[in-house]
């Protein structure tokens, strides 16, 4: 059982972001594309996601030994930047990496997000009481929580291409969630709530990226 509240919850969460996320995102971005006539990467509300996109993918590839033997933030006829991987089919690390490096925009994001709103809305609540306490907010650290939501909501979706070279590592990382699980209940119990807690964090801060694609395709559709 608490594999599935702990592990499972996780994955569910990702994967679901992953797609719902891309798919807001990819409709959403296109109308701004079709109404100002520019690519995303020239538009300020654009530019802050997409260059914490590129750079998740970067980063976590080169942590894992993953070559990354093209990287651009400039547009070309394909996408608003890039990043390209060059791996050992072979090394279960590298596979690893090149997943999870594939999907970081979404899992980097919402850990981004999920850290500074736990700062900014459960000040000093320890992740075990959150069901307990009510919001505590600090509202200098929520405002800048909102605009940091806004302005990286749009980095949080996968390319095709993303989605595509996510499943070379997802059999690894569903592996390792499920012992990291198992660990977690045997070697720090407490652990299992906070891990919970989390995840329902995790779910909210997804639930709200998306809302905010959905309004923002719907105020172009409407004007």
């Amino acid at each position: 059982m608490e594999i599935v509240q702990t592990a499972g919850f996780t994955l569910a969460i990702l994967v679901i972001a992953s797609l719902v996320l891309s798919w807001l995102n990819a409709m959403t971005i296109q109308q701004v594309v079709n109404r100002t006539g520019k690519a995303n990467s020239q538009l300020w509300l654009m530019k802050p996601g997409i260059l914490v996109h590129e750079l998740l993918h970067a980063i976590v590839g080169w942590l894992f030994g993953v070559g990354i033997s093209g990287f651009s933030m400039r547009p070309d006829q394909d996408s608003a930047a890039h990043v390209t991987f060059n791996y050992n089919r072979h090394s279960l690390r590298q596979r690893l990496g090149v997943g999870l490096a594939s999907a970081a925009p979404v899992w980097g994001i919402g850990g981004i997000l999920l850290a500074v709103g736990k700062r900014a809305w459960f000040h000093n609540v320890p992740f075990s009481a959150l069901l307990n306490v009510g919001p505590q907010p600090d509202w200098p650290w929520v405002i800048g929580w909102s605009l940091l939501t806004i302005l990286l909501t749009f980095g949080a979706s996968l390319s095709p291409q993303d989605l595509k070279n996510t499943l070379i590592g997802l059999p690894i990382v569903v592996i390792l969630l499920g012992l990291a699980a198992l660990l977690t209940a045997w070697l720090w119990p407490a652990g299992i709530t906070i891990w919970r807690q989390a995840n329902i964090l995790l779910s909210a801060v997804v639930v709200i990226m998306a809302v905010i694609a959905m309004v923002v395709n719907r105020l172009l559709a409407l004007f």
